[in-house]
């Protein structure tokens, strides 16, 4: 059955409780995928005049959860979690209203209370990790209830956001690219091979290469000086004819060059070289038809969206989904501060490995401490788990302490990997901590107590160990 006729009823539930609604809290996560959600739903919300109160949220947390359920939620008609909240389901059967719940992280326990409407992938059998994120099913859902061509266009960035374009040379999976052949008959998004720089073939190259941050270009990423040095070692003039250069001015010989020799960089710096070829696939540019043309292709779209959220900007974020226009180059200047921090992050990281990385048997701990940003954690950890040094490990896992005491971890499975879960693996260990954890497959996050954190690399790595034996 299509997904949206799976859907159909819980449509008709979202239409019938915001028809009698006022004012809706809105919550959803901090990252691309969680602000691309939002913006979808606010941008109805919007249009069709009701107000919303909306908080971006590292994590929900059960204390979160009781505030929801008490006065706190009173001037609310409803409560809408997004990209976060089926791990809570049950305990939100205590919130004396409607609460709708759209999510995609894997749970043990899939429940569905009678004042909750709870959509999540996994309930339809489809893969949350890799064939639709909450940005996809916020769409779907929304779409059903109001025509509007751009909530595809976050669909997508939400899901790029949360590293889905895992298909033959970044191709979208599943529901993904489904909504992307509606975005290409509705001509608000192309597809096309390339070098996958920031902001795509039309941003003068120079600063394409400076800003690109996915893959995270070590020595490159944000050294201007260094990319103009590079482009012009390989007999590329980043200005000329009184004007910037772009990717698309190149002839096939010159892109073919910059090609070649970015891979062969990427490796030399240590990256391994799945991920260095990747800076070669599809790419997404966004074109005059969407409002979002703004931000010139889906990647870059989906960076700066994520950038606003880590460096505590998300009611920015959601703003500039509502009119990109006017809070677009708000967010830029976000975006570069946030590339800047992932540049010292990892320099400090990689410059001080005795001290700040640990190498187990089967996974890599870098250790953040109060020196790295908890919401950039995930960011670096992603980055790193590219890296040829610890492809021999399962898995990366990032941690840095947050400012309420604990200690936020993020793990990543390396590039090559399919197995085990890291969700499961981070919901058991946390939860023994004391903690919180959970996620997907590939891809998991948790919090725990901070004086706890040697206990739990200690316990990851027995996890890992006892389930890679199994």
């Amino acid at each position: 059955m299509d997904i949206r006729d799976q859907l159909a009823d819980a449509v008709s539930k979202v239409e019938s409780i915001l028809s009698e609604a006022a004012c809706v809290r809105v919550l959803s996560h901090i990252d691309a995928d969680g602000l691309s959600s939002a913006g979808i739903a606010c941008r109805y919300l919007f249009k069709r005049g009701v107000f919303f109160h909306y908080t971006p949220l590292k994590q929900l947390e059960r204390s979160m959860v009781s505030s929801l359920a008490s006065v706190e939620s009173s001037a609310y008609d409803v409560v809408m979690l997004l990209d976060l909240g089926s791990a809570h389901v049950d305990a939100l059967s205590s919130v004396n209203k409607p609460v709708i719940v759209i999510d995609h992280h894997q749970v043990p326990n899939l429940s569905q209370p009678e004042n909750v409407v709870h959509v999540n992938a996994w309930m339809y059998s489809v893969n949350g990790g890799l064939e639709v994120s909450s940005s996809g099913l916020t769409y779907l859902i929304f779409s059903s209830l109001q025509s509007d061509p751009d909530s595809a266009v976050l669909a997508l960035a939400g899901a790029m956001g949360d590293l889905q374009d895992k298909g033959e040379k970044g191709s979208f999976l599943g529901v993904n690219r489904e909504i992307l052949e509606e975005c290409m008959r509705l001509g608000v998004v192309r597809q096309k091979l390339d070098l996958r720089l920031s902001g795509g073939s039309d941003t003068p190259l120079l600063f394409a290469l400076l800003n690109t941050s996915n893959p995270f270009i070590p020595g490159l990423t944000g050294d201007e000086s260094r990319c103009y040095k590079f482009l012009y070692d390989l007999g590329i003039q980043p200005f000329r004819e009184e004007r910037w250069t772009k990717l698309s001015d190149l002839s096939d010989s010159e892109k073919k060059r910059l090609a070649t020799e970015l891979v062969k960089y990427m490796i030399a710096v240590g990256l391994s070289e799945e991920e260095a070829k990747s800076i070669f696939g599809y790419t997404y540019p966004i074109t005059e038809k969407s409002s979002f043309n703004i931000f010139h292709d889906l990647r870059s779209m989906s960076e700066t969206l994520n950038a606003c959220g880590k460096m505590g900007h998300g009611a920015l974020a959601i703003l500039a989904s509502i009119s990109p226009g006017l809070y677009a180059d708000r967010c830029r200047e976000i975006m570069s501060s946030y590339r800047e921090d992932l540049r010292k992050a990892i320099s400090l990281l990689m410059s001080n490995r005795e001290s700040r990385i640990v190498k187990a048997a089967k996974a890599v701990f870098l250790l953040g401490a109060s020196d790295i940003r908890d919401t950039i954690i995930s960011t670096v950890t992603t980055i790193m788990s590219g890296f040829r040094e610890f492809s021999y490990a399962v898995a990366v896992v990032g941690l840095a302490r947050s400012d309420d005491g604990k200690v936020k971890i993020s793990a990543r499975l390396t590039p090559s990997r399919t197995a085990p879960n890291l969700g499961a693996i981070m919901r058991e260990v946390c939860s023994r901590l004391g903690g919180e954890g959970g996620g997907h497959a590939q891809a998991a996050g948790g919090q725990i107590p901070h004086a706890l954190a040697e206990k739990f690399m200690e316990m990851f790595e027995e996890a890992l160990e006892r389930l890679i034996q199994q």
